[in-house]
This record gives C-alpha cells, sequence and structure tokens, in this order.
C-alpha cells in the first residue's frame, strides 16, 4: 500500500514541481538487506603427521607447523588433537598453539608418566580475537615455563617398531574448526 502511495506522490511532485513526463517516472527497488552471518562452521583444516622424531632436550619444542586458511575475521578456532609419543620423560610441560602473528594460547600440560611405553596426549585450546584471514601459519610447541633445557614431553614423536616391535608407524592427528558463534 506504501509503495502504491509513494509512486503516487513522485508522479504528482514530478508534474507539479519539475514539470516531467509522470510515464518516465520509475519506482526505485526496495533496499536489499544483507544477511546476518549464521554461527556454525566455516571451515576445517585436518592436519596429520606420521613421520618419526627423536626429540632433544630443550625448554622448547616445536612438534608442528603448518598452514591454515581463515575465511572470515568474527571466528574462533577450535583446536583438538591426539599426539602420539614414546618413552616417559618430564611431565609439567605447556602446550602453546599459536595463528599467524597472534599470541601464543596455553593448552594443558602433559602428565608424568615413567612407564617407557607409547602413550597418546590430547589437546584442545581455542584461538579468539585473531580477525586477519587467509593462510597463516599454525604453530603447535611444549615448553617449560620455568626454561628448563633437560624436558621433553616424551623421548619419540610418531613413534614407530624402531622404539616397539609391537608398533606400526603411528601418526599425531590435529583438527582445527573455524567457528562462527
Amino acid at each position: 500500500m506504501y509503495k502504491k502511495i509513494n509512486h503516487t506522490l513522485m508522479i504528482i511532485l514530478c508534474f507539479l514541481v519539475m514539470n516531467c513526463d509522470p510515464e518516465t517516472i520509475q519506482e526505485s527497488p526496495e533496499p536489499t538487506q544483507t544477511p546476518e552471518p549464521q554461527p556454525g562452521i566455516g571451515n576445517i583444516t585436518i592436519h596429520e603427521n606420521c613421520v618419526r622424531l627423536a626429540l632433544g632436550l630443550g625448554s622448547s619444542i616445536v612438534l608442528e607447523t603448518f598452514q591454515v586458511d581463515k575465511k572470515a575475521e568474527d571466528t574462533i578456532f577450535l583446536i583438538e588433537g591426539t599426539i602420539s609419543g614414546y618413552g616417559g620423560y618430564s611431565g609439567s610441560m605447556t602446550q602453546g598453539w599459536k595463528y599467524g602473528d597472534g599470541d601464543e594460547v596455553i593448552a594443558q600440560s602433559v602428565m608424568y608418566d615413567e612407564n617407557d611405553t607409547s602413550k597418546i596426549v590430547t589437546t584442545t585450546a581455542v584461538i579468539r580475537d585473531h580477525t586477519e584471514t587467509g593462510l597463516q601459519i599454525m604453530s603447535f610447541r611444549y615448553f617449560t615455563a620455568n626454561g628448563v633445557t633437560s624436558a621433553r614431553p616424551f623421548n619419540v614423536y610418531n613413534p614407530n617398531n624402531l622404539d616397539n616391535p609391537q608398533l606400526d608407524q603411528t601418526c599425531s592427528r590435529y583438527i582445527i574448526w573455524e567457528i562462527r558463534l
């Protein structure tokens, strides 16, 4: 109804004020509304590493660096993973996740296990407030808060039958969910 009144008023104004031909007047289209971004998963990155690596000692040990493509400015990353290790060594080492040039996010620490066996360690972290989009490097490391250099979370990352004849090649897997809340 308002649309017809609007159109009629435009014709009258045109005819009276501007002395134009009412037949040439066209209605302006209704403005389109931009849809609100919907909550949900924007992107998923799955990273798998099946390469055996004997760990040296150090106060900081980088286990993974890989690229992640962030699709939207207003999303967060939820990181979940399982880390395959072998051998008992240091407990109380912190897990750190970093995306691009953002701040490092602290995940769980490692519990000490003196058994010289295969281990699965989990990781979960959330990276918020990182608005830069595109391909950037995601890095994952273990470190000691007090800088002790004689530490490592286990002796071998992704062990295989060199570590124990019962093992096949093991893998560590990480899933990075890009989520809009």
